[in-house]
């Protein structure tokens, strides 16, 4: 419990990038009750009032509860999500200088591969193409779309450029994490396969 209170600024922070997720995964873990998520689920997403009391929420159900939320959040798949996780544990920053040998061999991420493609991406996704994933972006699952509308219509309505439309929907699932690339880039290959192919992806 005092470690969440200890980290509340930053978990808070970082954990707003995609609420909905945190959110799931805390119900999932049956960290929190039905009528919780409820409540929690009607407040704005993605936003550093949700986040907060989330975390807020999870301190009232005690200290069994805040450990077993802490642990959650030192799982793979969190941390793909929150990247930035890493640097609150200092048990997290210590393993990652030192993890296995065959991570090397791993295969490469998906927000990697974006973020490497970044500039061909946005130089070559065609306006149809852009609106086509948008649409499988925010459709993708009805309780946890990778964008929502105020996202899409930011990406849409504040960029008249195909260029620029594109800059923002790439820098937008990079900070959303590594599921978001990985649903991102599964769209544009059934869309665009030769792109994909021409640049890895």
């Amino acid at each position: 419990m005092d470690i969440i209170l200890e980290k509340k600024i930053i978990l808070t922070e970082i954990l707003s990038a995609e609420t909905a997720f945190i959110l799931q995964h805390v119900q999932q873990n049956k960290l929190i009750t039905d009528r919780d998520y409820s409540a929690l689920k009607s407040l704005p997403q993605n936003t550093e009032t949700m986040s907060g009391e989330v975390l807020d929420k999870l301190r009232d159900k005690g200290e069994d509860t805040c450990q077993k939320f802490i642990v959650l959040l030192k799982q793979q798949r969190v941390l793909d999500q929150y990247p930035r996780l890493r640097d609150v544990f200092s048990d997290l920053r210590q393993v990652e200088g030192a993890g296995p040998k065959s991570s090397s061999a791993s295969p490469v991420k998906a927000r990697d591969k974006v973020k490497k493609s970044r500039k061909e991406l946005i130089q070559r996704i065609g306006d149809a193409t852009l609106k086509s994933v948008l649409d499988g972006l925010q459709e993708d699952s009805p309780n946890h779309p990778v964008i929502i509308l105020r996202e899409r219509n930011e990406v849409l309505q504040n960029n008249s450029v195909t260029e620029d439309r594109v800059t923002c929907l790439v820098d937008m699932v990079q900070k959303k994490g590594e599921r978001a690339c990985e649903i991102f880039l599964s769209f544009l290959r059934e869309l665009d396969p030769n792109l994909c192919d021409e640049l890895g992806l």
